[in-house]
C-alpha cells in the first residue's frame, strides 16, 4: 500500500461512521414516530369508547337508572372461563333489561349444599360485573367476612354471560319486605342498626368491630332494593356494580358521573357539584341511607292501634319515575324531603331515630353525620332504651337480654357483644339487638314464596301491593328578572304581550323607556 492510500484511509472510516450514526438516528426517529402513531391511535379509540359510554349512560339514566360504570384500563383482562360451576336448580327471582337473578343450589367440593343467588349479566353489563368482582375480591383478602355485607361466593364468565354468585336470603330485599308488610319497632331497630353497621364498615378504614384496617369503599347506589333481609331480620348490603374502592390516585372520570338511582341521588349529585374527596363521596351514601331509614320508620307499627300507611318510595309524591330535572328542582331548589306522619313526630322513642335520619339527609354534604356517627347514635338509643316499643311486646327489654341500662352520652356497655357477633360464625351467635321474634304486634313477616315464573307470592296476611302513582306532568318554568318569579312559558308570553301593549300606549308620554323584562334559566317542576 502506497503512502497516498494510507493518507486517505482515515477519511473513509469517518464517512462510514458518520453514515452509520445518521442511519441509527433515522431508525430511532422512525421507531418513535411509529410508536407515537400507535399511542395516538389507542388514545383515539379510548376517546371514542368514552364518548360512546357517556351517551349510553345518559340514555340509560333517563330510561330508568341502568347501573353503568366507567370502563377501566386495568379491567380489560377477563377472568378465565370455567367449564362449569357446581350450581343447579335455578329458579328465577327477578329479571330486568340487562340481566336476571336466580335462586339456585350451590354444591362445593366439600359436598355441603347451600342456597345462593346468581346474578346473570349480559355483555352490556360487563363493566358492572368487573367493578363488583373487584370489590368482592378486595373484601375476600381480609381475615374475615363482615356479616352486614352480602357474602360472596364467586364471579365468573359462563358462555356469553357474567355471573355474580352470593349467598341467598329468603326474605329477599328490604324493598320487598316493606312494600308488603308492616313491622314492629324491634324489627325496625334491628334492620336500621345492621344496615348502618354495613355502611360504616364500607366507609371507614378502621371500622367498628372489625379489628383490621381496610380501604374505604363507596357504594354509590344505596337503596332499599340493594339491602337484603336475613331470616333473623338483620340486613346486609348488596349489589356493588357501581361501588368503588377509594384511593387518592383514582381517576376522577371514574367517580364524577351522575350514577345511582335517581330518587336516591344526593342534592350535590343531582346538581353536579360533587367534591373529589373521600368525605364528599361518603356523604352521598349517607344521604341515600337516610332515605332508606325513612322507608323503614314509615312502615313501623308504633302501638296496638297504629295503622301505618301503604308503602311509598322516597319522593313518590312527585311521580313513580321522576326525571333527574324534576328531582333536582324538588330536592335541590326546594330542599324538600320525604314527609313524616304525625305519629312518628309525636312518638318519643321514634323521634330520635327521626332526628338521626334528618341529620343524614341534610342539604349540605359537609353538615351530614358520618355513617360511623349514625351507627353510634342508633346503637346508644336502641341498646339503652328498655321501653322502646311502649310495652306492647317483650322483645325490647334489656333485662331479657342481660344488658344493663346505660346513659346515651356514654359508650354503652355490651358493645363487646357486637364484636363477638362479627367474629363468630353465622349460626353460633345472635345479633345483640333486641330480638324481634318476641314481638306479637306485629310479629316478623313470614317468608315469601317464589313462583316458577319469577313472581313473588306474599302470605295471606300481607298487605296488598300499593297502586303505582301516575307521573305528574313536567311543567317548564322560566325565571323572569323583572318580577323575580317563575312562570310557565304561556304565562310569560301573555305577560310580555301585556307589557308591550302598555309600552306602546304610553310611548308618547314617557320620557324614558321602561326597564325591559328578561329571563334567566329554565327549570322543570
Amino acid at each position: 500500500m502506497d503512502l497516498e492510500s494510507l493518507d486517505k484511509f482515515p477519511f473513509y472510516w469517518i464517512i462510514i461512521i458518520a453514515l452509520s450514526v445518521i442511519l441509527c438516528i433515522a431508525l430511532l426517529i422512525l421507531a418513535y414516530v411509529g410508536w407515537k402513531f400507535q399511542q395516538n391511535k389507542k388514545e383515539e379509540i379510548k376517546k371514542q369508547q368514552k364518548i360512546k359510554f357517556d351517551m349510553e349512560k345518559t340514555d340509560a339514566l333517563e330510561a330508568g337508572n341502568v347501573p353503568l360504570v366507567e370502563p377501566e384500563e386495568e379491567m380489560i383482562e377477563m377472568v378465565e372461563t370455567p367449564k362449569e360451576l357446581p350450581i343447579t336448580d335455578f329458579q328465577l327471582i327477578s329479571k330486568g333489561r340487562f340481566g336476571k337473578v336466580f335462586k339456585a343450589q350451590y354444591t362445593p367440593d366439600s359436598g355441603e349444599k347451600r342456597l345462593v343467588a346468581v346474578k346473570k349479566l349480559n355483555e352490556f353489563q360487563k363493566a358492572s360485573f368487573l367493578a363488583e368482582k373487584r370489590i368482592f375480591d378486595e373484601l375476600n383478602e381480609y381475615p374475615k367476612w363482615y356479616k352486614s355485607i352480602v357474602e360472596f361466593v364467586c364471579a365468573e364468565k359462563i358462555g356469553d354471560e357474567y355471573w355474580i354468585v352470593t349467598e341467598f336470603h329468603e326474605r329477599l330485599s328490604l324493598y320487598e319486605l316493606l312494600k308488603n308488610n308492616v313491622i314492629s319497632i324491634t324489627s325496625a331497630n334491628r334492620i336500621i342498626m345492621s344496615m348502618i353497621d354495613g355502611l360504616q364498615f364500607l366507609h371507614d378504614d378502621r371500622p367498628y368491630f372489625f379489628g383490621h384496617p381496610k380501604k374505604p369503599i363507596i357504594h354509590r347506589d344505596i337503596k332499599s332494593k340493594n339491602i337484603l333481609v336475613k331470616s333473623d331480620m338483620t340486613t346486609c348490603i348488596a349489589d356493588f356494580g357501581l361501588a368503588r374502592i377509594y384511593s387518592y390516585d383514582i381517576e376522577q372520570s371514574d367517580l364524577l358521573g351522575q350514577v345511582g338511582t335517581k330518587r336516591y341521588m344526593s342534592p350535590e349529585m343531582l346538581e353536579g357539584a360533587t367534591e373529589f374527596t373521600p368525605t364528599a363521596f361518603k356523604a352521598m351514601d349517607v344521604y341515600s341511607m337516610g332515605l332508606v331509614m325513612w322507608e323503614v320508620i314509615s312502615r313501623t307499627k308504633l302501638h296496638q292501634t297504629d295503622e301505618p300507611p301503604n308503602y311509598q318510595m322516597p319522593f313518590q309524591v312527585i311521580g313513580f319515575d321522576p326525571t333527574i330535572g324534576l328531582m333536582r328542582n324538588y330536592v335541590v331548589s326546594k330542599k324538600e324531603r320525604p314527609q313524616w306522619r304525625d305519629e312518628i313526630i309525636k312518638h318519643e322513642y321514634m323521634s330520635l331515630l327521626k332526628k338521626v335520619t334528618e341529620e343524614m339527609w341534610d342539604p349540605e354534604a359537609c353538615a351530614r353525620i358520618t355513617a360511623g356517627c349514625a351507627f353510634a347514635r342508633v346503637w346508644n338509643h336502641i341498646m339503652s332504651s328498655p321501653d322502646s316499643s311502649e310495652g306492647y311486646h317483650s322483645g325490647s327489654s334489656m333485662k331479657n337480654r342481660g344488658v344493663d341500662d346505660v346513659e346515651q352520652s356514654e359508650k354503652p356497655e355490651g358493645i363487646e357483644e357486637m364484636q363477638h357477633y362479627h367474629a363468630s360464625s353465622p349460626s353460633k351467635r345472635q345479633h345483640p339487638s333486641p330480638n324481634p321474634f318476641f314481638d306479637s304486634c306485629p310479629p316478623p313477616p313470614p317468608i315469601p314464596v317464589i313462583l316458577e315464573n319469577g313472581g313473588i307470592l306474599q302470605p295471606d296476611n300481607a298487605e296488598p301491593e300499593p297502586e303505582e302513582l301516575p307521573d305528574l306532568p313536567i311543567v317548564e318554568k322560566i325565571y323572569d328578572i323583572a318580577t323575580n318569579m317563575l312562570f310557565s312559558r304561556e304565562e310569560l308570553d301573555l305577560m310580555n304581550a301585556q307589557r308591550q301593549v302598555e309600552y306602546e300606549a304610553g310611548a308618547d308620554t314617557r320620557a324614558s323607556t321602561p326597564t325591559p323584562s328578561g329571563t334567566f334559566g329554565t327549570f322543570t317542576t
